[in-house]
């Protein structure tokens, strides 16, 4: 005799599962990540890449700096292949979404549009973090 799950225990169980899945890519997104190169539209730019990095913390929050002094705080969350962040420096606190490319324990591609081109910004784990 096989034993069938009803409907709601295996929607439960996927969700579960998929849960999970985001909470672990949350945990291995925790740290220093600094830019190694950002490409435009498939051709890297010419930026001082030292002031290009994001920091991601334990409690969902993060903080990302860049050139000539921008600097983003805030909230942030994954959804499957989607990297939510919420700047809460502004009054707007908009939410932004960036597709995650390609995402390992070192290594990091974000993919972006910005002015309507396609942006990819590589990223390597620096220090894992300490919290």
């Amino acid at each position: 005799m096989t034993s069938k799950l009803p409907p709601i225990a295996l929607a439960v169980f996927v969700l579960a599962g998929l849960l999970a899945c985001n909470h672990r890519r949350e945990a291995l997104l925790l740290g220093h990540w600094q830019a190694v190169e950002v490409q435009e539209e498939g051709t890297p730019l010419e930026a001082p890449l030292e002031y290009v990095y994001f920091d991601f913390h334990s409690d969902l929050r993060y903080s990302y700096h860049s050139t000539l002094g921008y600097r983003e705080a805030g909230r942030y969350h994954i959804e499957s292949d989607l990297l939510f962040t919420t700047d809460t420096l502004t009054e707007q606190q908009q939410q932004k979404a960036v597709r995650i490319q390609y995402f390992q324990a070192d290594s990091l591609v974000l993919e972006m549009r910005e002015n309507d081109k396609e942006r990819l910004m590589r990223l390597r784990r620096e220090t894992p973090s300490a919290e």
